[in-house]
């Protein structure tokens, strides 16, 4: 079970045990799916219904054959126990007429259990820097498991199931499945679910310091829509109250359908504190229009907006001011952007997004000499676009910062990255009639070539 951005094959080859040849004993095996193409890292898991037909009890010997790469890790799971990946045969016995595996969703939520409880290996033993691997367990296996415990019957089961899991979420994983309670329990169990939540948050308090008990009654009142509690949860775990509390407890009252109340409390945020403060305002925001009070939710819409100007956040400000506006909006932006003596390689972005190219020119060439090569994700698309637009002169400029940054690092390794933005500039130059007071590209060159004339391995690859 998990992923390569390659197809692979997953074969299960049964060998019937003693007997199975007799008229007293058959298998039917079902495997919808025995391959895939999936992305690096993601889980995969394939389904196979193994039937008894016959008339007695068969014992068979299963054997997996994995045509996949070597990176992989795969599986077998035998009721409620997954074997180790090296593990690849293993026999048992099947009552007639038993399917084996998914069928039963009990047996499959003690399956995708058991992914869960490998989360300490994994995480132990592989870098999941990227959040690759932890977003298997939060997105993929908690998808798998509402699937299961939406089909059980025996709720309090899964109840319990649920709990266990989450008391022993060491690396944070396995919280998902809580968050989601709404979809497959009833709001009975869920409340008997609090109430021993809370009996763990008192046994704790007593012990030691824990948040994991009223962090899970939290969850729970989101689902139960009961802000109230959320509220009574959040002041037991966090006493003082700080911003980000107030935007949580806000939301929970929110979305119960109580607007005012959720007011209240954003209400109690200091107007300088900024900690969390776009997801204060969009809230307020939504809060704002479902009060009906227009004047306050375009003020609030207005300062989204200019928090970080792009296209998208144009649109959202449109929706609420009304899209006649786009073109005063844009006007007065532009002004303001270049009247302003920051540099925001944000707004150089959106000037270049709703058409104003001249303006977006302008702004990046009366502050090229705060451009910042370090700023590569932002830099390198504003090289590209004025670059696409035909404005040669600030796309040089852009990627001379982009070089002086690739240098400044003098590691070899990033020279190839330098080496491709110099050829960039030769290309650019000829374009180029008016250089506006900047060095020409022939100047700059022979400059370049002085300074790094001893980096061999550069000029190597420039050569090439």
């Amino acid at each position: 079970m998990n992923a390569c951005a390659a197809a692979c094959a997953l074969v299960l080859v049964l060998v019937a045990g003693a007997g199975a040849a007799s008229a007293q004993h058959g298998l039917a095996w079902e495997t919808p799916e025995q391959g895939d193409v999936a992305e690096l890292l993601q889980l995969k898991i394939f389904h196979s219904n193994l039937i008894n037909t016959g008339a007695v009890t068969g014992n068979y010997r299963v054997t997996m054959t994995v045509a996949a790469p070597p990176a992989w890790v795969t599986s077998m799971c035998e009721g409620t126990f997954c074997y180790a990946p090296f593990v690849r045969e293993f026999d048992f016995p099947q009552p007639n007429g038993w399917y084996y595996f998914e069928k039963d969703p009990k047996t499959g939520l003690e399956h995708v259990a058991a992914f869960y409880e490998t989360d300490e290996w994994v995480f132990n033993h592989y870098d999941d820097s990227s959040g690759t691997i932890g977003d298997v367990y939060r997105y993929n296996a908690r998808d798998l498991f509402i699937l299961y415990a939406s089909r059980c019957p025996d709720k309090e089961w899964v109840a319990n199931l649920v709990l266990r899991l989450y008391q022993h979420d060491g690396y944070g994983v396995r919280d998902r499945i809580l968050e989601c309670s709404g979809q497959y329990l009833p709001e009975a169990v869920m409340r008997g679910m609090v109430d021993r939540l809370w009996a763990m948050a008192k046994e704790k308090a007593e012990k030691y310091s824990d948040l994991r008990a009223t962090s899970g009654i939290e969850a729970l009142a989101k689902e139960l829509k009961d802000p109230k509690l959320f509220e009574k949860a959040r002041r037991a775990g966090w006493p003082k109250l700080n911003s980000a509390a107030c935007v949580d407890i806000a939301q929970a009252y929110f979305e119960a359908d109580d607007a005012r109340t959720a007011l209240s409390w954003l209400e109690r945020i200091p107007a300088e504190d900024v900690f969390k403060a776009r997801e204060r305002d969009k809230l307020l925001a939504e809060v704002y229009e479902k009060l009906g009070d227009q004047d306050k939710r375009q003020e609030v819409a207005w300062r989204i907006f200019r928090s970080g100007r792009s296209k998208e956040a144009l649109v959202s400000l449109l929706e609420v001011i009304g899209e006649a506006e786009r073109d005063k909006v844009i006007e007065g932006e532009a002004a303001s952007i270049l009247s302003s003596e920051r540099l925001s390689y944000s707004d150089g972005w959106f000037l270049m997004q709703v058409g104003r190219v001249d303006e977006a020119e302008k702004y990046l060439l009366d502050r090229a000499a705060r451009l910042d090569g370090d700023h590569y994700q932002s830099l390198l698309p504003l090289a590209q676009g004025m670059e696409k637009h035909g404005r040669a002169l600030v796309a040089s400029v852009i990627y001379r910062a982009l070089i002086d940054s690739t240098m400044r690092r003098a590691q070899a390794k990033y020279y190839h990255h330098a080496v491709r933005y110099l050829k960039i500039l030769e290309r650019l130059a000829p374009g180029i009639a008016d250089w506006r007071g900047f060095e020409p590209h022939s100047e700059y060159m022979v400059e370049f070539r002085e300074a790094h004339k001893r980096k061999t391995s550069l000029w190597a690859r420039y050569s090439e």
